[in-house]
């Protein structure tokens, strides 16, 4: 299975970004809004505008929001701009930038300078994503620094989930499409590209059965790559002159603990639900699921406060990065398998370590491993028959 599978389904998105790109080396600057519901690709698509901007000489900066990581003040932007091997602005300036609150009004026109004289060297890309998570005052930043450069040779890029943004995250991005932002909904992947993504992951052409497990991720992109990787690991493919065969019936385990984390919800009466829905065959509509959440008391944000340190304090995107260490990949192959930037990645592993009160990864496997062990001695009999009748829900949309 490759790496880094080609973009498809995307390529109406992807000539206007090129041409945006292409318009910057000119001297334009243009802001884009991308917006996609989880697991549609918005990631992807910006790690595609990266590459390709880096490739027509443009330099770059690229920043996410993290959930439940408004506590530090403007760290997407602050990625952006100062983190990476070739950031783009000097981090030496980063102990002169105002840091009070009541300040933020100066530091955002310091900002604005230093990135007029960047962008008066040569085009920049900066790329945000995962708004609907960013902090007051990235949102500040996002409604002022792009008015303020305008009529520089600066694209900004940015992404977000058009359900459960919060009102101040929609009214900055709806602040953006009045000023004249372009705009793109990324929707599902048709039938053609999704046989696309399937060739290009097995090397192989699907046959009519493995098309049709397909099909019902709804273009899904994310879920799509998922079953796909599931199916790997079970076993669950033959190849044959050029051919891939499915073989079995059964949801794979990869695919079911992906579509819990992708619901959003951390707590253990929702993950419950979300497991039982799966392996019932349930038919995956995030907005009935949600529903039946809600009558049964829970709430999306009102979560169990999560411990500081220790094992429990870690978030699923931690935990899945944590895993993926211990499986011995790099930082950029789990950003590619997880459809992350390398920064986030890195970001994740810094919290972890902190959490758990270790330097290394050499250190983090080893107790992933202990805890792993501890866990399998605690399983009980025949809990690995919990799969229901096993068989294949009809969607897979989440």
């Amino acid at each position: 299975m490759s790496g880094i599978p080609p973009l498809r389904g995307r390529e109406g998105e992807f000539t206007l970004i090129r041409e945006l790109l292409a318009a910057a080396r000119s001297g334009e600057g243009s802001v884009l809004v991308v917006r996609g519901r989880a697991g549609f690709g918005k990631t992807r698509l910006l790690q595609s505008a990266l590459e390709l901007a880096a490739a027509l000489g443009l330099r770059t900066g690229a920043g996410g929001a993290e959930d439940g990581g408004q506590a530090v003040p403007m760290m997407a932007l602050m990625s952006a701009l100062f983190a990476g091997p070739g950031p783009l602005l000097d981090r030496a300036k980063l102990r002169e930038l105002p840091s009070a609150p009541e300040q933020r009004f100066w530091l955002l026109q310091e900002l604005a300078e230093l990135l007029e004289a960047a962008a008066l060297t040569g085009p920049l890309l900066i790329c945000l994503d995962d708004l609907q998570w960013a902090d007051p005052g990235t949102l500040a930043a996002v409604r002022s620094l792009p008015a303020q450069l305008a009529g520089l040779p600066v694209v900004w890029i940015v992404a977000l989930r058009p359900d459960g943004t919060p009102g101040e995250a929609l009214a900055t991005v709806e602040s953006l499409c009045r000023s004249g932002a372009h705009q793109l909904d990324l929707g599902p992947l048709g039938p053609e590209a999704v046989e696309q993504v399937l060739g290009d992951l097995l090397s192989a052409e699907a046959d009519a059965e493995l098309l049709g497990l397909a099909a019902r991720a709804d273009g899904n992109p994310f879920l799509l790559v998922e079953l796909l990787r599931g199916l790997l690991d079970e076993g669950r493919l033959r190849f044959a002159a050029g051919r891939a065969q499915l073989t079995g019936g059964r949801l794979p385990l990869r695919l079911r603990e992906s579509m819990q984390v992708r619901l959003g919800y951390r707590s253990a009466a929702a993950q419950q639900l979300a497991g039982v829905a799966a392996e019932m065959g349930a038919t995956w509509d995030a907005t009935r699921v949600r529903g039946r959440l809600r009558r049964v008391g829970v709430r999306r944000n009102l979560r169990p406060a999560r411990p500081a340190t220790g094992w429990a304090g870690l978030t699923d995107s931690e935990l899945a990065v944590v895993r993926l260490v211990a499986a011995g990949q790099t930082n950029h192959q789990i950003a590619t398998q997880l459809y992350l930037s390398p920064h986030t990645v890195s970001s994740h592993l810094r919290h972890v370590f902190a959490k758990l009160e270790i330097r290394s990864r050499v250190e983090l496997v080893r107790l992933f491993v202990s805890r792993e062990a501890a866990a399998d001695t605690a399983v009980p009999a025949g809990a690995d028959s919990a799969d229901g009748d096993g068989r294949f829900p009809d969607r897979m949309n989440v």
